[in-house]
């Protein structure tokens, strides 16, 4: 059925609906981020969604693969198609999106990386890639600085070869590397 999120909600999470049989989406005017995959995989997302000009972040693959048409608050329409699909895909310089002050900027995000924006920053909060990887962070996603990572963002990552955190990092969480052998 259709999702209306409540007013007062602020931020969607990454893959927060990721998957789901959604058929359609009503936004408030309270939402200024939704996050990477937010509304990805929702194939029966069809029609339109608008996206409220209280939108200051949105990820360039939170709607990959769903069929819907975005409509920005000034009536300005894309299709999912028209939005990078994948950080390659994003050009290098700021680009803005039709109807509004949402930028989109490059950035080099290692496959398997969760992540969310809160008001001082961009947080780690997991990761899901080869376990094998050496993984080298992100200084910024999407223009924002990496300042932490979260709670158990790296428990259990047990072969992970190696990490290398960014600069900006000031806060790394509760047990955000237990058991990481």
């Amino acid at each position: 059925g259709t999702l209306t999120i409540p007013s007062g909600v602020t931020v969607i999470g990454p893959r927060a609906f990721e998957g789901t049989g959604l058929t359609g989406l009503i936004l408030p005017d309270t939402v200024t981020t939704i996050n990477s995959r937010a509304f990805a995989g929702c194939t029966a997302l069809a029609g339109t969604v608008r996206i409220p000009d209280s939108v200051t972040f949105l990820a360039e693959d939170a709607f990959d693969g769903s069929p819907v048409t975005l409509i920005f608050g000034d009536g300005d329409v894309t299709t999912d198609t028209d939005l990078p699909s994948t950080g390659t895909d994003i050009p290098s310089t700021d680009t803005d999106l039709p109807g509004g002050d949402i930028i989109i900027t490059m950035t080099d995000l290692p496959e398997g990386i969760e992540y969310e924006m809160t008001d001082e920053g961009c947080v780690i909060t997991g990761y899901t890639g080869k376990r094998d990887a050496e993984l080298v962070l992100p200084a910024a996603i999407n223009g924002i600085p990496v300042g932490a990572i979260g709670d158990y963002a790296f428990r259990g990552c047990i072969a992970l070869a190696s990490v290398t955190l960014p600069a900006a990092v000031t806060d790394i969480g509760n047990y955000a590397f237990m058991g990481c052998t």
